[in-house]
């Protein structure tokens, strides 16, 4: 997988991260499974090489970029099918704002997405090969609200967790919100995709703790998608 260079910042919309040396419970949105063996990639799937971010990525960890197109809200997620490698980048700890690259850990992953609804649905399952870990997300479009909801699961609970929801903006910039815990505090989430082409994307995920006055982005997802 080449580095990145225009990819947008959600992950795949997918959901919370329980970090992996967190003593908390279980996140509502995405787990780590720890303690489960390392599920295996599907047969004749490559595993994604890790690739280093350079620094001008790096640089733009510290925001988010508008898409690189017009996007109507209905069919939002429209453009996110196919099979993605992704190069994630998250913080240590989530709610540690130091910068340095000893403060940030990269691992690679793959997900598989497909459209319905003509559009206004969304589905991917995205596995951690190096983390030993699974999970999907549902999305989908309320025409009477105008808005998404982001669904996650995974395959430690089975369980469909409560979303976060929002909308992609004219620029094509999706905003999603939700509210969680994080090793016993309370936090408030945001989701951000932005930079969308027909064979990029990149999520984000950030965290506040003071009603969204400030926010700690703890974690990149930058996704290519592979050639049929």
């Amino acid at each position: 997988m080449h580095t990145p260079v225009t990819i947008i910042g959600a992950g795949l919309g997918t959901a919370l991260a329980a970090h992996p040396d967190s003593t908390a419970r279980p996140m509502r949105r995405m787990i780590t499974g720890q303690g489960q063996s390392t599920p295996r990639a599907p047969s004749g799937a490559p595993t994604p090489a890790l690739v280093r971010l350079s620094d001008s990525t790096d640089r733009r960890c510290q925001g988010s970029a508008p898409s690189l197109r017009p996007m109507d809200n209905s069919t939002g997620f429209g453009f996110f099918t196919g099979t993605y490698d992704v190069v994630n980048r998250w913080r240590k700890d989530f709610l540690d704002p130091t910068e340095g690259d000893d403060r940030w850990e990269e691992f690679p992953g793959i997900t598989r997405a497909t459209a319905h609804f003509d559009g206004r649905a969304s589905f991917d399952e995205i596995e951690f090969p190096t983390k030993g870990f699974t999970g999907l997300t549902l999305r989908l479009y309320d025409p009477a609200a105008d808005a998404w909801s982001l669904y996650w699961a995974n395959e430690r609970t089975g369980v469909l967790c409560p979303p976060v929801v929002g909308s992609f903006q004219p620029d094509g910039t999706g905003l999603f919100h939700g509210d969680d815990e994080y090793r016993g505090r309370t936090v408030h989430v945001r989701f951000v995709w932005s930079e969308i082409t027909g064979t990029t994307a990149h999520w984000e995920q950030a965290f506040s703790v003071d009603e969204g006055r400030t926010w700690i982005t703890n974690w990149h997802m930058h996704m290519t998608r592979r050639e049929d």
